[in-house]
């Protein structure tokens, strides 16, 4: 029996509380908010990777990561859309094959391992980039910026 998948469902939050298990930061450091709005947390983590790592090289290392992350996750979750959304094609068309849902998983599979993939090699280039002190201080910073997403 086939069932809808809603998207904000349990594959969405799984993508996201995979990613930030395997990720050193979640977020980003552009803001497109006006600035009589409160800073974001990904404003205040690249504020607190900055006044942590006091070589600004490295820091800015830091922070590039954090964009890279921001994008790709934007992009996961644009896929994970577009997946739900074919899978719901699929669902309503009568002629649909077991073929046709197969197929639609493996591309999903594969990309999903491409992105995890990113993801871990994405973490130990920040790891490499911090001293043991560095990482232990920054860790109430991605603690907040998991809390914001899972909604705690």
């Amino acid at each position: 029996m086939l069932h809808p998948v809603d998207p904000r469902g349990p594959a969405q939050g799984c993508v996201v509380i995979l990613a930030l298990a395997g990720c050193l930061f979640l977020g980003g450091c552009r803001s497109d908010q006006q600035a009589v709005e409160p800073p974001s947390d990904a404003d205040r983590l690249v504020e607190e990777i900055r006044r942590v790592v006091p070589a600004s090289d490295r820091a800015d290392d830091l922070v590039a990561i954090v964009v890279r992350i921001e994008t790709l996750q934007a992009r996961q979750l644009d896929a994970e859309a577009e997946y739900t959304r074919r899978w719901l094609v699929l669902n309503a068309d009568y002629d649909a094959t077991a073929s046709d849902f197969e197929s639609l998983r493996e591309a999903r599979t594969t990309r999903r391992k491409t992105y995890f993939d990113t993801l871990t090699n994405l973490r130990v280039e920040a790891a490499a980039l911090l001293t043991t002190e560095e990482w232990r201080r920054l860790e109430s910073a991605r603690g907040r910026v998991r809390d914001s997403i899972l909604g705690s």
